[in-house]
């Protein structure tokens, strides 16, 4: 890699501290993190500090290659590819209950999926596995300042030093985010893509569900077994929102929250949406028929979809932050779910029209929904056979 690829010298101190979490170390460990308070560019700090450049530059990118090196894997990539691209990771997948696929052949579910079904510590696998994947890069880097260390070469065992915190200082940092944020949107902040309060707009297709009968199911439900079926059906949705490269929002009570097109632009995300919305009722019938075996009440889904522009931001503190959108386009998601009856699912006309394909669907009589003026026309898509009709 050439020296200094990943910053730019001209930039002032305090601008590439906020860029990325290993910069500070690495600056700490020349004094300039603080040089006239961060507002000099980096090389005239170098110049006030009498420190070289170039060193500085390639610590840097030493230790910029070496954090990333942990999103080589992201929580959306399938076992399967990660045990293609990276066969180190099979002992790994192994410890995990996941030794009997044979050779590089795994699950095509993604690794989010899998730590929730399995109630495992996302951050813990992640972690297991990105390790064994960069395994081979990460250990010739610390091998080759290592040898630099115990040649008696004080600036190898400096920067192995300033290496191995800057590594500590991201993966704290991401573990932190990535239980406060949304997938996706906690490696966007990490990679210094997200400021707090900065808003950004985009044409995204917001989807929202929740149970019907909900509360007249909880009634007459003992809380603890009622609790372990919202975990299982949640564990469902999530699946079926992850599988189409959407981002869960939020799950409040009994509902969900998700968004598709966001953080990651994505083209089709309508498509993507109504994919993900028939994947949920369909993986909620198939839990409602293993529920009616032990007794219990089934779970049935009303899903509302629309398509239009949002404003997206990350608002909050450094204690607590959220990751919200907002807009007329959110609003309209949620009076749509309330038009949708049991196993049913309907989209705003926007989001029928920006289909790739024509899909069945009945046409809707424009109707006000609180908050509009004018009445919003819609489609709905009926329930599948069986969907919505269990009554245990």
């Amino acid at each position: 890699m050439k020296s200094g690829a990943n910053f730019d010298p001209r930039l002032p101190v305090k601008i590439l501290l906020e860029r990325s979490p290993v910069v500070r170390p690495v600056l700490a460990s020349y004094g300039l993190d603080t040089c006239c308070g961060g507002e000099h560019p980096l090389q005239d700090a170098c110049a006030a500090k009498g420190v070289v450049l170039a060193q500085v530059l390639e610590d840097l990118d030493s230790a910029h290659g070496v954090a990333e090196a942990y999103n080589l894997v992201p929580p959306t990539m399938t076992i399967r590819e990660v045990r293609r691209r990276f066969p180190s990771t099979i002992p790994v997948f192994e410890r995990y209950g996941l030794g009997d696929c044979g050779g590089e052949e795994g699950p095509e579910e993604p690794l989010a999926w899998f730590a929730t079904v399995h109630r495992l510590s996302l951050d813990e696998f992640l972690r297991d596995v990105r390790a064994a994947a960069v395994s081979d890069a990460v250990e010739d880097l610390f091998l080759t300042l290592a040898k630099e260390a115990s040649a008696g070469a004080a600036s190898g065992l400096r920067r192995l030093r300033m290496l191995h915190q800057a590594i500590i200082d991201r993966e704290e940092r991401g573990e932190s985010l990535s239980r406060l944020l949304p997938g996706g949107v906690a490696d966007m902040v990490q990679e210094g893509g997200g400021r707090l309060g900065e808003t950004t707009e985009m044409v995204v297709t917001v989807l929202m569900a929740d149970i019907r009968g909900y509360s007249t199911i909880a009634e007459a439900s003992d809380p603890t077994t009622l609790a372990r079926q919202l975990n299982d059906h949640r564990a469902q949705m999530n699946h079926a929102i992850l599988g189409e490269k959407g981002t869960v929002m939020q799950f409040v009570g009994d509902a969900v929250m998700a968004v598709f097109g966001a953080p990651v632009p994505q083209e089709d995300h309508a498509d993507r949406a109504l994919s993900a919305a028939l994947a949920m009722h369909a993986a909620q019938q198939q839990v409602n028929e293993r529920w009616a075996a032990d007794g219990l009440p089934a779970f049935n889904l009303g899903i509302g979809l629309s398509t239009g522009e949002v404003a997206g931001a990350l608002l909050g503190s450094e204690e607590r932050l959220e990751y919200t959108m907002v807009g007329d386009t959110v609003n309209l998601t949620q009076r749509l779910q309330q038009w949708a009856e049991a196993g049913q699912t309907v989209l705003s006309e926007p989001t029928y029209r920006a289909l790739s394909t024509p899909v069945e669907a009945e046409h809707l009589e424009p109707a006000l929904v609180k908050g509009r003026q004018a009445p919003v026309a819609a489609y709905r898509i009926a329930a599948a056979e069986g969907a919505g009709m269990s009554s245990h």
